[in-house]
């Protein structure tokens, strides 16, 4: 059995937002440019975010999650097609619902693309803990690494990747700066056999607590099981200096491009290491087996 060690509840106000991926809306605009559309943020209750978005509009809980290029034309394979009935399933949310998913497969060769615009509501991670949550399925191309969340601040990063190489084909990987260099959770198809990208919903959640400067990585599989690493680091993570977009399911600077092929759907990010009956993706009580899946695949990559 796993044994958890992560800060007690949290305050609802650390939601900073949560992205349902029901539907994009018209007159969420970048700048203006009447060419780009956004995903609502749903985090609207008071204290959720700290900078107001979407010019013009003062609740800083809508700050939306831009979705970019020529994805938003049907007549290139985008539009409607970005969208996906096949949604998280009910038995795998923890008190919230869920319409629709965001099917970056669709929209994959179409450079697909959908960004938090720090350089516009500034960097909700200018420091301390942080939950980054999300659903996610593969449906199409499994080949190189792919990126579902990508926030990066300089040379400091934070990211969940698949099938990168260290974990392997079907692998999962939370990533994260520490001052020194980048560090790394690591999970393979040694712990779990059919890998990360075996055409089933699959629920992450990736923690940082500055407190006890550990990170950690929960994942619940559509198959009721259940999988935990974490690690206590010897320098405290680092998620500031900068206002660089964060990416949901593309990684920028990379030949090839790392864009995910498959439908990602309930991404949320919160300042603080939630609990577990806090988190979005863990029904509480808890009903699945948590696997205690052995000694931590702990890796160090010095910056370059």
């Amino acid at each position: 059995m796993a044994v958890f060690i992560i800060s007690a509840a949290s305050p609802a106000s650390a939601v900073y937002h949560h992205w349902k991926m029901d539907a994009w809306q018209e007159g969420l605009y970048v700048d203006g440019n009447a060419n780009t559309h956004g995903i609502a943020d749903s985090a609207d209750s008071s204290g959720q975010g700290s900078i107001a978005g979407n010019s013009g509009d003062p609740n800083p809980a809508h700050d939306p999650l831009y979705v970019w290029g020529e994805m938003e034309d049907p007549d290139l394979g985008g539009g409607e097609n970005a969208f996906s009935s096949d949604a998280a399933p009910s038995g795998m949310l923890n008190g919230i619902s869920s319409a629709q998913s965001f099917n970056f497969n669709a929209v994959r060769e179409l450079g697909g693309n959908m960004f938090y615009a720090a350089d516009q509501y500034g960097n909700e991670y200018s420091s301390g803990s942080f939950t980054a949550e999300l659903f996610f399925k593969q449906i199409g191309d499994t080949s190189g690494a792919q990126t579902l969340l990508w926030a990066k601040e300089g040379h400091a990063a934070s990211h969940l990747q698949l099938n990168t190489g260290n974990s392997g084909a079907g692998g999962l990987e939370f990533w994260g700066y520490d001052g020194s260099g980048f560090v790394n959770i690591v999970m393979t198809t040694e712990d779990r056999a059919a890998g990360f990208q075996d055409g089933m919903w699959h629920y992450a959640a990736a923690r940082y607590n500055n407190a006890s400067n550990e990170m950690s990585l929960m994942v619940y599989s559509e198959d009721g099981s259940a999988y935990f690493k974490n690690q206590t680091l010897t320098n405290d993570m680092i998620i500031n200096g900068g206002n660089n977009n964060i990416l949901i399911g593309r990684r920028e600077g990379e030949t090839p491009v790392e864009r995910f092929a498959g439908l990602i759907d309930e991404v949320r990010l919160s300042g603080s290491a939630m609990s577990n009956p806090e988190l979005i993706g863990v029904p509480e009580p808890v009903t699945a087996l948590l696997l205690g899946i052995g000694s931590l695949a702990f890796t160090r990559k010095r910056k370059t």
